[in-house]
Protein backbone atom coordinates (compact mmCIF):
# COMPACT_ATOMS: atom_id res chain seq x y z
CA UNK A 1 0.00 0.00 0.00
CA UNK A 2 1.24 3.34 -0.80
CA UNK A 3 1.18 6.27 1.08
CA UNK A 4 -1.76 8.88 1.17
CA UNK A 5 -0.93 12.42 -0.72
CA UNK A 6 -0.76 14.11 2.51
CA UNK A 7 0.38 17.64 0.71
CA UNK A 8 -1.10 20.56 2.57
CA UNK A 9 -1.87 24.05 0.47
CA UNK A 10 0.50 26.11 2.60
CA UNK A 11 3.54 23.61 1.31
CA UNK A 12 5.10 26.53 -0.53
CA UNK A 13 6.83 30.40 0.11
CA UNK A 14 7.49 32.93 -2.40
CA UNK A 15 10.32 35.17 -2.00
CA UNK A 16 10.99 37.76 -4.65
CA UNK A 17 14.52 39.42 -4.63
CA UNK A 18 13.39 42.91 -6.09
CA UNK A 19 10.75 45.29 -7.38
CA UNK A 20 12.54 47.44 -10.31
CA UNK A 21 11.29 51.02 -9.10
CA UNK A 22 10.97 50.07 -6.11
CA UNK A 23 14.01 51.66 -3.26
CA UNK A 24 12.41 50.44 0.29
CA UNK A 25 13.47 47.41 0.51
CA UNK A 26 11.31 47.05 3.29
CA UNK A 27 8.09 47.47 1.08
CA UNK A 28 8.94 43.74 -0.31
CA UNK A 29 6.56 42.17 2.52
CA UNK A 30 3.61 43.83 0.51
CA UNK A 31 4.54 41.03 -1.84
CA UNK A 32 6.20 37.86 -0.24
CA UNK A 33 3.44 38.02 2.40
CA UNK A 34 0.54 38.77 0.16
CA UNK A 35 0.99 36.11 -2.85
CA UNK A 36 -2.05 33.91 -2.41
CA UNK A 37 -0.88 31.55 -5.72
CA UNK A 38 1.40 30.68 -8.21
CA UNK A 39 1.05 28.55 -11.35
CA UNK A 40 4.47 27.13 -12.35
CA UNK A 41 4.12 27.07 -16.18
CA UNK A 42 4.71 24.24 -18.58
CA UNK A 43 7.98 23.43 -19.44
CA UNK A 44 8.71 22.06 -23.50
CA UNK A 45 11.37 20.92 -25.25
CA UNK A 46 11.44 21.23 -29.41
CA UNK A 47 11.93 17.84 -30.81
CA UNK A 48 13.48 17.38 -34.29
CA UNK A 49 11.73 14.61 -36.47
CA UNK A 50 14.14 12.12 -38.69
CA UNK A 51 13.08 8.81 -40.47
CA UNK A 52 15.77 5.94 -38.96
CA UNK A 53 17.55 3.87 -41.79
CA UNK A 54 14.55 1.16 -41.55
CA UNK A 55 12.32 4.22 -42.18
CA UNK A 56 11.46 4.08 -38.59
CA UNK A 57 10.73 7.81 -36.84
CA UNK A 58 13.21 9.19 -34.41
CA UNK A 59 12.85 12.02 -32.29
CA UNK A 60 15.44 14.33 -31.40
CA UNK A 61 15.33 17.18 -28.96
CA UNK A 62 16.87 19.64 -30.68
CA UNK A 63 17.40 23.07 -28.46
CA UNK A 64 19.83 23.12 -25.08
CA UNK A 65 17.51 27.04 -24.96
CA UNK A 66 13.93 27.15 -24.09
CA UNK A 67 13.14 29.62 -26.37
CA UNK A 68 9.25 29.27 -25.66
CA UNK A 69 9.09 29.43 -22.22
CA UNK A 70 5.16 29.54 -20.78
CA UNK A 71 4.85 32.95 -18.37
CA UNK A 72 5.11 33.01 -14.81
CA UNK A 73 1.61 33.93 -12.81
CA UNK A 74 1.58 34.83 -9.15
CA UNK A 75 -2.04 35.81 -7.56
CA UNK A 76 -1.59 38.41 -5.02
CA UNK A 77 -3.93 39.63 -2.18
CA UNK A 78 -3.51 43.68 -2.40
CA UNK A 79 -3.02 45.13 0.81
CA UNK A 80 -4.70 47.45 2.87
CA UNK A 81 -3.02 50.56 1.93
CA UNK A 82 -2.93 49.47 -1.88
CA UNK A 83 1.17 49.50 -1.99
CA UNK A 84 2.08 45.87 -3.78
CA UNK A 85 -0.29 46.70 -6.63
CA UNK A 86 0.79 50.58 -6.91
CA UNK A 87 4.27 49.32 -7.10
CA UNK A 88 3.82 47.01 -10.00
CA UNK A 89 1.42 49.48 -11.76
CA UNK A 90 3.99 52.14 -11.47
CA UNK A 91 6.94 49.31 -12.53
CA UNK A 92 4.47 48.80 -15.85
CA UNK A 93 3.98 52.51 -16.31
CA UNK A 94 7.89 53.25 -16.90
CA UNK A 95 8.30 50.29 -19.35
CA UNK A 96 5.56 51.98 -21.30
CA UNK A 97 6.22 54.99 -21.16
CA UNK A 98 10.58 54.83 -21.36
CA UNK A 99 10.71 56.00 -18.29
CA UNK A 100 12.78 53.55 -17.23
CA UNK A 101 16.33 54.49 -15.34
CA UNK A 102 19.50 53.43 -17.41
CA UNK A 103 22.00 55.26 -14.86
CA UNK A 104 23.66 51.96 -13.91
CA UNK A 105 23.32 49.92 -17.04
CA UNK A 106 21.39 51.40 -20.63
CA UNK A 107 20.65 47.53 -21.17
CA UNK A 108 16.82 47.11 -20.70
CA UNK A 109 17.58 44.24 -18.37
CA UNK A 110 18.34 46.05 -15.27
CA UNK A 111 14.51 46.57 -15.22
CA UNK A 112 13.68 43.65 -13.89
CA UNK A 113 13.21 41.13 -10.91
CA UNK A 114 16.44 39.46 -10.41
CA UNK A 115 15.24 36.21 -9.14
CA UNK A 116 11.67 34.85 -7.73
CA UNK A 117 12.14 32.12 -5.79
CA UNK A 118 9.87 28.98 -4.96
CA UNK A 119 10.18 26.94 -1.86
CA UNK A 120 8.69 24.07 -1.56
CA UNK A 121 8.05 23.14 2.25
CA UNK A 122 7.39 19.62 3.39
CA UNK A 123 4.27 18.74 6.16
CA UNK A 124 7.02 19.90 8.53
CA UNK A 125 7.73 23.34 6.61
CA UNK A 126 11.26 22.70 5.69
CA UNK A 127 12.40 23.39 2.71
CA UNK A 128 12.74 20.56 0.26
CA UNK A 129 13.39 21.74 -3.20
CA UNK A 130 13.76 25.71 -4.33
CA UNK A 131 12.56 26.62 -8.14
CA UNK A 132 13.90 29.88 -8.75
CA UNK A 133 12.92 32.40 -12.17
CA UNK A 134 15.66 34.93 -13.25
CA UNK A 135 15.46 38.57 -14.85
CA UNK A 136 11.64 38.39 -14.62
CA UNK A 137 9.56 41.40 -16.67
CA UNK A 138 6.19 42.38 -15.82
CA UNK A 139 3.86 41.65 -18.74
CA UNK A 140 0.72 41.46 -17.31
CA UNK A 141 -1.17 43.59 -14.26
CA UNK A 142 -4.48 42.13 -14.54
CA UNK A 143 -7.72 44.47 -13.49
CA UNK A 144 -9.12 45.05 -10.56
CA UNK A 145 -13.08 45.31 -9.17
CA UNK A 146 -13.46 47.60 -6.52
CA UNK A 147 -16.75 47.09 -5.12
CA UNK A 148 -18.66 49.42 -1.97
CA UNK A 149 -20.60 47.00 0.80
CA UNK A 150 -18.31 44.11 0.51
CA UNK A 151 -15.65 42.76 2.81
CA UNK A 152 -14.03 40.20 0.55
CA UNK A 153 -10.12 40.03 -0.54
CA UNK A 154 -9.57 41.79 -3.48
CA UNK A 155 -6.92 39.55 -5.70
CA UNK A 156 -4.95 40.75 -8.65
CA UNK A 157 -3.27 38.68 -11.08
CA UNK A 158 0.66 39.20 -12.35
CA UNK A 159 2.11 37.80 -15.16
CA UNK A 160 5.86 37.64 -15.98
CA UNK A 161 8.36 36.64 -18.54
CA UNK A 162 11.51 35.61 -17.31
CA UNK A 163 14.99 34.39 -18.49
CA UNK A 164 15.59 31.22 -16.69
CA UNK A 165 14.55 28.32 -14.63
CA UNK A 166 16.12 26.23 -12.53
CA UNK A 167 15.63 24.24 -9.37
CA UNK A 168 17.85 22.63 -6.69
CA UNK A 169 16.92 19.77 -4.26
CA UNK A 170 17.45 20.22 -0.16
CA UNK A 171 18.89 18.09 2.36
CA UNK A 172 16.20 17.30 4.66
Amino acid sequence: MGFPNTYHSGGWRVIISNIPTMTDITEMKYFDNYCKSIVLPDYNILEYMSFGPEMEMERHPISKKNEDLSQLQIDFKISENFKNYLRFFEWMMSMRYGQIDTRLDDRLFQNTIQRITLSLLDNEKRDIADIYFTELRLVNLSSIALDHGREEEVIFTTNFTYREVGFELKEV
